[in-house]
C-alpha cells in the first residue's frame, strides 16, 4: 500500500504546474549531431560522446542546491554495483540545462560525483556537459525534460525540475526513463541491455523525490499558499484513495475461483510438479529441521512432494479459494503447513525462511526487481530460492492471459536481476516439458543462495 500512496503524493507538485515534470517521449530519436562543450571545454558532438553505445543521459544544473547531487551520488552509488564494463557497454552523460555554466562546474562536479564510487571508473565513461548554442534546451525539450527558472535570494538563477534519467540506444532512440533519485543497479542493467536492442520499456519510478524546488522571498507568498491549497487537497485525495483502494482490494477478483476445484484433477500439471520437486530434491539439500515458504502455493501440489523432506511449509497465495483447497487436503502433508492469504505485488511477510519454492506462479507478478528484493529480505542467511516458471514463449501457453504479465522469461534477465539483489550460485536448469496441442513449452528451475 506504501508503493500507491507515494504514487498519489508524487503527483500533487504536478496539479500545481503542468508545465513542469516528464512528457515521456518514448521511441523517438534524438540527433546525434547536436554539440555539448565537455568538461575539458572540447566541443562534440553526441554522436562522438556515445561512440555507439547505449547511453544513460541526466539532466540537470552543477549549481544546484537540491535533489540534483543526490540524484548523481545515488546513480554513481548504483553505477558502481553495475556489472557490466562501463565504456564498453554502456555511457553516461549528464548535460546541464543551465545555459550560464560553465566547463570548470562541469570538471568540479564530475571529479565530486565519481569520487562516491567504491571501485575505480573508467572516467571517459561519464561525460559531464554543458550547453552550445542552446544545444540543451533543445535537448531537454526532445526528451521531454520541463523545468522552470525562478530568481534565487541572492540574484542568482535556480530551477523547478524534475530527477530523471533517460536511457537512450546507440542510435539515439528514447528507449526507457527512470524516474526519480534512488535507483537499482537491476533496473539499470536491464534498462542498459534493451537500449542495446533498441527495446522501449515502461518508465520505472523509485523515488519519494522527483522534484527539486528552489526556495526563493519571491516564491514563498505563492509557495504557502500553495502548501495549505494542497495541504487540504492532499488530506481530501488520501481519503478518496485510501478508501477506494481499501473497497477495491476487499473486492479484488480470484482468478482462480473457477478453476480451484478442479486443479488437481489435470494428471499433466500433477506430473509437472513432482517433476519440479524431484529436481528441487537434488539441487537443494533439504533438512528435516527447515521451514520454507511455497510462494503461489495454490492447491498444493508442489507441497505436498516436498512436504515429507522439511519440517514445516507456509504456503502464500493471493487465491482464497485455492487455499481452501489447500487446507482441505492438509492431513495429506509430511509436514506442519500453514495458510497465508497475501499478495506480495502489494503486500510484505513479516517472517523469514530457510528457503523459498515456487512453481509457475511469477509471471503473474509485474515487478520482478521488488519480488526478488522481497525474496531476499525474507531468506534466512545460507537461505534458497528454487524457482520453477516458463521460458519465454509467444503468449500462447494461456488460452486467457488476464492477469499474465509475462510471458515466460529470459533466463539472463533473471539471472541479472537475481544477481542484483543479492543472490550468489544463481543456475538454471530445466525442470520439466509441458505438451499442448499447439506447441511444446518448457519450464525452467532457478535456484540460487543468499
Amino acid at each position: 500500500m506504501k508503493k500507491y500512496l507515494i504514487l498519489l503524493l508524487l503527483t500533487l507538485p504536478l496539479l500545481s504546474n503542468q508545465s513542469l515534470g516528464v512528457k515521456e517521449n518514448l521511441g523517438k530519436f534524438i540527433p546525434l549531431d547536436l554539440t555539448f562543450i565537455d568538461e575539458d571545454g572540447s566541443s562534440s558532438t553526441l554522436k562522438k560522446l556515445m561512440n555507439g553505445k547505449p547511453t544513460l543521459l541526466t539532466l540537470n544544473y552543477y549549481k544546484c542546491a537540491g535533489i540534483c547531487s543526490p540524484q548523481l551520488n545515488k546513480l554513481a552509488d548504483a553505477l558502481g554495483r553495475v556489472k557490466l564494463a562501463e565504456n564498453t557497454d554502456y555511457k553516461v552523460i549528464t548535460v546541464s540545462f543551465s545555459e550560464t555554466e560553465k566547463p570548470s562546474l562541469a570538471r568540479t562536479k564530475k571529479k565530486n560525483t565519481l569520487n562516491i564510487m567504491k571501485r575505480d571508473y573508467v572516467k571517459d565513461a561519464w561525460h559531464f556537459l554543458i550547453g552550445e548554442n542552446n544545444s540543451s534546451g533543445e535537448l531537454a525539450q526532445l526528451v521531454g525534460f520541463k523545468y522552470e527558472a525562478v530568481k534565487m535570494e541572492n540574484g542568482d538563477i535556480g530551477y523547478i525540475h524534475p530527477a530523471m534519467t533517460v536511457v537512450l540506444s546507440p542510435k539515439g532512440k528514447i528507449t526507457g526513463y527512470l524516474l526519480g533519485v534512488n535507483q537499482l543497479s537491476a533496473d539499470i542493467t536491464m534498462a542498459i541491455d534493451e537500449a542495446k536492442l533498441g527495446r522501449t520499456r515502461k518508465p520505472i519510478l523509485r523515488s519519494d523525490a522527483p522534484f527539486c524546488f528552489t526556495e526563493t522571498p519571491a516564491f514563498d507568498r505563492a509557495v504557502n499558499k500553495m502548501t495549505r491549497i494542497m495541504g487540504v487537497l492532499s488530506v481530501l485525495l488520501f481519503l478518496a484513495f485510501f478508501f477506494f483502494f481499501l473497497r477495491k482490494k476487499s473486492k479484488k477478483e480470484d482468478l482462480f475461483a473457477n478453476k480451484s476445484k478442479s486443479w488437481d484433477m489435470n494428471s499433466k500439471r500433477v506430473q509437472n510438479a513432482k517433476g519440479i520437486a524431484e529436481l528441487i530434491t537434488k539441487k537443494i539439500k533439504l533438512e528435516k529441521s527447515m521451514k520454507l515458504m511455497d510462494f503461489g502455493a495454490g492447491t498444493g501440489l508442489l507441497s505436498y512432494f516436498i512436504s515429507s523432506h522439511v519440517n514445516k511449509i507456509v504456503a502464500v497465495d493471493n487465491s482464497p479459494s485455492m487455499l481452501v483447497e489447500f487446507k482441505s487436503k492438509s492431513d495429506e502433508f509430511a509436514c506442519q503447513t500453514e495458510v497465508v492469504e497475501k499478495d506480495l505485488s502489494i503486500d510484505t511477510i513479516d517472517e523469514t525462511f530457510d528457503g523459498i519454492i515456487s512453481s509457475m506462479t511469477i509471471h503473474h507478478l509485474e515487478d520482478m526487481v521488488s519480488l526478488f528484493d522481497k525474496f531476499y529480505a525474507m531468506l534466512n542467511t545460507g537461505g534458497f530460492i528454487a524457482i520453477a516458471d516458463l521460458d519465454s514463449e509467444d503468449g500462447s501457453f494461456h488460452s486467457d492471459n488476464k492477469g499474465v504479465y509475462h510471458y515466460g522469461f529470459d533466463r539472463k534477465e533473471l539471472q541479472v536481476i537475481a544477481e542484483n539483489v543479492g543472490f550468489k550460485d544463481v543456475e538454471f536448469d530445466l525442470a520439466s516439458t509441458i505438451e499442448k496441442p499447439h506447441k511444446t513449452f518448457t519450464v525452467f528451475l532457478l535456484t540460487a543462495t543468499k
